[in-house]
């Protein structure tokens, strides 16, 4: 798979839309998403005390989420000894007419080139038993290698999906990495342990409550 120094995108609309980023398809290649910041280019910051401490913002500008991310996921490859599959590939930078992108592997079902539903339209779903099964291994995936989240809304995971439609795996697209000062998760084996559980209970109880 090469890629080009350049994308053009004009006159291509999101696919999707995040917090912090617009997602397009990859116009050459149809597994591949880019990422384009909302805010291009340097970020200014209030001079305030609180900016001493926050170095990497002022270095990263609005760029610190993919920054957050390429680290998550270096340290779980150095864990895990592969790239994780519950995390979609990251694939490198390019340049594109809307701005720098992240491109990453697009999180697809099987026989399909649309990205997988998200957790959100399963919640109720018939499948529902089967996605729960599916979350609690993902779940002990990521406590088994201590992987970190910032957010693991319904709506930042996916449900994979064999030719059949069954579901058979969990992705999570978006909120990977901890942007906390005092990263506590990282060094405290408890703490981790305390966030993993509030978070599974919270998830899975969104699955089974319906």
């Amino acid at each position: 798979m090469y890629f080009s120094n350049f994308v053009d995108l004009t006159p291509a609309s999101p696919c999707a839309e995040g917090g912090r980023s617009l997602v397009y398809h990859h116009p050459d290649f149809e597994n591949v998403l880019l990422k384009i910041h909302k805010k291009q280019g340097p970020v200014k910051f209030k001079k305030r005390l609180s900016a001493l401490f926050r170095h990497s913002k002022r270095r990263l500008g609005a760029y610190r989420e993919w920054h957050t991310e390429y680290e998550e996921y270096i340290s779980a490859i150095n864990k895990i000894g592969s790239c994780p599959d519950f995390l979609p590939r990251c694939l490198g930078f390019v340049n594109t007419d809307y701005g720098t992108a992240l491109m990453v592997e697009k999180s697809h079902d099987e026989g399909s080139e649309d990205i997988a539903l998200t957790l959100a339209a399963f919640i109720g779903h018939v499948d529902c038993k089967l996605v729960v099964s599916l979350l609690d291994d993902f779940f002990s995936k990521i406590a088994r290698h201590q992987i970190l989240f910032r957010d693991l809304h319904p709506g930042n995971l996916c449900v994979i999906r064999d030719s059949a439609g069954s579901p058979v795996n969990i992705t999570c697209v978006d909120g990977l990495g901890d942007f906390t000062l005092i990263r506590i998760r990282v060094w405290s084996k408890l703490a981790y342990r305390i966030w993993h559980q509030r978070e599974r209970s919270r998830v899975l109880g969104l699955m089974t409550s319906e």
